[in-house]
């Protein structure tokens, strides 16, 4: 049983794609818990939702590859503009004008895209564990080699089409027990791979090509041209993605850092509260900006 229910569930139509949504209404401001990689739904932010929900109204849809949403064939359907443009469909269906966007992972790259695109709709962005190549990645990861055949993979070199085509499970396995480096992390791996599981390995290759686009210099001029608050929250055991990219991404957008210690690469599941005050601390405070402004 869900901790807090739905006031508004719909579907949105995007050029034959449908994207699934939920809102839960409340009169203060709109946060808008954007999709991650389609490896998970929605159901990632359930840590945030009930919180959130009782102080600001909330938005959530499932990213295009899992959950109820469509699931495109080909690198092309899941590009950041396509999941961008999902997010503007969602908005508009709610009759959203803007929001402060939470986004995790590469989840990031929509975020900079909504707000390169459409700063007028962007009241503010926390970015939490952002998947950015603004930084060297991990050294243990240099293994990867995602198109190759390899006979017996060990550890990141399971970060690969051939693998994950052929041991589905182990992958998810493996990656979302890096997820999650915290002690006790039983049920939040057990949540995520079943999350995974509603998936598919080639909407994993077609989404991971499609990530394949994205430049350092890219992000880097994204990064420095947004106008707008931001907020980024990294976990200093991360080991899925370099904390540095997170302190780069944070200087060259003029955002505040919010170091985790002790925390992974989702955070917002395995130190919910600490997350949720810091997202609520940031919305309390532009609100009040504006409110001043006004």
């Amino acid at each position: 049983m869900r901790a807090s229910l739905p006031t508004e569930e719909g579907v949105v139509d995007r050029d034959g794609v449908e994207i699934a949504y939920e809102v839960y209404e409340n009169d203060g401001p709109t946060v808008f818990l954007l999709p991650t990689w389609s490896i998970f739904h929605s159901r990632i932010w359930k840590m945030q939702v009930p919180y959130l929900a009782r102080h600001f109204r909330v938005v959530v849809a499932d990213g295009r590859g899992n959950g109820h949403s469509g699931r495109p064939a080909g690198p092309a359907g899941y590009t950041v503009s396509q999941f961008a443009e999902d997010a503007f469909a969602v908005m508009d269906a709610t009759k959203t004008a803007a929001s402060v966007f939470v986004s995790l992972s590469c989840g990031a790259l929509w975020a900079l895209e909504i707000g390169d695109r459409a700063p007028h709709r962007v009241a503010g962005s926390v970015f939490i564990g952002p998947a950015v190549p603004l930084a060297p990645q991990l050294d243990e990861r240099r293994v990867q080699r995602c198109d190759e055949i390899i006979s017996d993979p060990q550890e990141w070199e399971k970060y690969n089409v051939a693998y994950w085509h052929r041991e589905h499970l182990g992958f998810l396995g493996f990656v979302v027990a890096k997820m999650f480096t915290e002690p006790h992390s039983t049920k939040p791996i057990e949540d995520s791979i079943s999350w995974g599981l509603d998936t598919s390995p080639q909407v994993l290759t077609d989404s991971d090509r499609a990530l394949d686009t994205v430049t350092r210099l890219g992000v880097g001029r994204q990064a420095k041209r947004a106008r707008y608050p931001i907020l980024v929250i990294q976990g200093d055991h991360d080991a899925v993605r370099n904390p540095a990219q997170a302190a780069s991404f944070a200087e060259l957008s003029r955002g505040d850092l919010l170091k985790l210690q002790g925390s992974g690469h989702a955070p917002n599941v395995r130190d919910p509260v600490q997350v949720n005050l810091a997202i609520k601390e940031f919305v309390d405070r532009l609100a009040a900006r504006k409110t001043v402004l006004a």
